[in-house]
């Protein structure tokens, strides 16, 4: 982790996968209206949650949008980004020392 890192900023807190079933749930990210998200330390972790919880692999059809889950992060506010936003998020708040467009959870920890 970048030494410059400190928590007063924005920044990601952990990997995390939106998956978008239509479906209101209670306690998701401030700007997720439908679907739920899983957090993890890395987006594998999220995805074994996932495979818990739907056991008959509904996460992985394709839905209305033409997409059923994004990869993405979970922000010290509370939000939800995806990859390319993320990486925005965590070098502006140092915790990659250097830009990139689309994040990792390996850029991080």
């Amino acid at each position: 982790m970048n030494k410059k890192f400190t928590n007063t900023k924005k920044h990601i807190i952990c990997a995390a996968i939106w998956y978008k079933n239509n479906i209101k749930y209670h306690n998701v990210p401030r700007n997720i209206e439908y679907g739920i998200v899983v957090g993890g330390w890395r987006h594998g972790n999220c995805i074994s949650i996932l495979e818990a919880m739907f056991p008959n692999r509904e996460y992985i059809l394709k839905n209305k949008d033409g997409e059923t889950t994004i990869q993405g992060f979970l922000t010290s506010d509370g939000m939800f980004v995806d990859r390319v936003e993320a990486g925005a998020i965590a070098f502006e708040a140092g915790q990659t020392e250097k830009y990139t467009d689309y994040l990792f959870s390996e850029d991080l920890y």
